[in-house]
């Protein structure tokens, strides 16, 4: 008698659970948001004001210039809730998650150069015949 007292427990239990799983989980019953969608792309910024006009990107006070002020964007990014999958200090850019919002805002920063979508990219070399064209 004691186990199908149990049993009995486990299973209103078990409902319950199924409940509020089926609910959501929040309070009134409603269910939670959907997350926006979000695509891969490569953001790459503009040359920093703090580039030495004279010296350029290759040089080690350009190099400095450009990594400094990317890490310093893909920080702000961060801070406004961008996820940021990847820097790229050395060339001035980096690789993020954005949802089409996200994509909309940043295509007006001043900052920002290019944005594209970060896709798979394969180099090949053309195939060449061995065959030769008969001579008639």
């Amino acid at each position: 008698m004691i186990v199908a007292k149990w049993w009995w427990v486990l299973l209103l239990l078990g409902g319950i659970a199924l409940a509020v799983s089926l609910a959501g989980g929040t309070k009134g019953g409603s269910a939670p948001e959907p997350e926006a969608e979000q695509t891969k792309y490569i953001v790459m910024l503009k040359d920093p004001e703090s580039l030495p006009a004279d010296s350029g990107r290759t040089t080690a006070e350009g190099k400095k210039a450009i990594r400094e002020n990317t890490e310093s964007v893909v920080r702000e990014m961060e801070e406004q809730g961008i996820e940021v999958t990847h820097t790229y200090a050395t060339i001035g850019g980096f690789a993020a998650l954005l949802t089409e919002d996200q994509k909309k805002t940043l295509e007006d920063d001043p900052r920002v150069f290019t944005i594209s979508e970060d896709m798979e990219v394969r180099a090949s070399t053309p195939t060449v015949s061995a065959s030769r064209p008969s001579a008639s």
